[in-house]
């Protein structure tokens, strides 16, 4: 597979094919390019780059050298990050309608999934992306919110869902760990509209059937547009 491929998860013959165990393997791309871990791009790259994001956390596995590039957080940045964990809303599940409470396991971010932040934090990502350069450069952003696959179009971008709404692009990504957090970013780029939603259930999508790239799918998303896109 390509990088362009996991990028759009698009199968080696072309076909739309959801599988975040496949984006992950992004992980090791974007690694081998920065000569560094993961959680250290995402720190330096992101998070201390983008003015607001400072209630993020890349992933929960923080300690110890990491490969590659021997890099290690210090004392301080640790402490910072666990203070931010420690403030987290706590994650339950529900069991016959009653919720439950849910430990979370120690597992590093990845490309796919395993950040912890906030929606004023993704609040600051969504202004930083509006920003020439900030973080990426106007092709390459437009070229993450066009459709994949050319005639035969997929529900895809470069690492989001990217649909028609009303004529105008819906540009959209999810994330869905299992009795633990769901969440949804919606952007509108044509009218500068973004709606974030976290919640610290696996609710806000489990049962929405988002993997099969309609946002409307989602009762929440539905919402927003009928309100503020009608």
């Amino acid at each position: 597979a390509t990088v362009g491929q996991l990028l759009t998860h698009q199968s080696t013959a072309g076909a739309y094919v959801y599988d975040p165990a496949r984006f992950a393997d992004l992980t090791a791309v974007i690694e081998e390019c920065a000569d560094l871990p993961y959680r250290h791009v995402l720190a330096g790259e992101i998070f201390d780059r983008v003015p607001g994001m400072t209630r993020s956390v890349p992933g929960r596995a923080l300690t110890g050298v990491a490969f590659p590039g021997l890099a290690a957080f210090s004392p301080a940045e640790l402490a910072n990050y666990n203070d931010i964990l420690g403030q987290m809303a706590r994650h339950y599940r529900l069991d016959r309608g009653q919720p439950v409470r849910t430990a979370v396991p120690v597992l590093p971010s990845d490309a796919a999934t395993g950040v912890i932040t906030t929606a004023l934090d993704l609040m600051a990502f969504d202004n930083a992306l509006g920003l020439p350069s900030a973080l990426l450069s106007r092709d390459a952003l437009t070229s993450a919110w066009t459709q994949a696959g050319g005639p035969s179009p997929l529900p895809t971008g470069l690492g989001w869902f990217v649909q028609n709404y009303k004529n105008e692009p819906l540009v959209w990504q999810f994330d869905l760990t299992k009795d633990v957090a769901s969440s949804i970013i919606v952007k509108l780029p044509a009218r500068d509209l973004t709606f974030i939603v976290l919640a610290n259930s696996d609710g806000l999508t489990r049962t929405s059937n988002l993997a099969a790239g309609d946002a409307l799918q989602s009762p929440f998303v539905n919402l927003f547009l009928r309100f503020f896109a009608p």
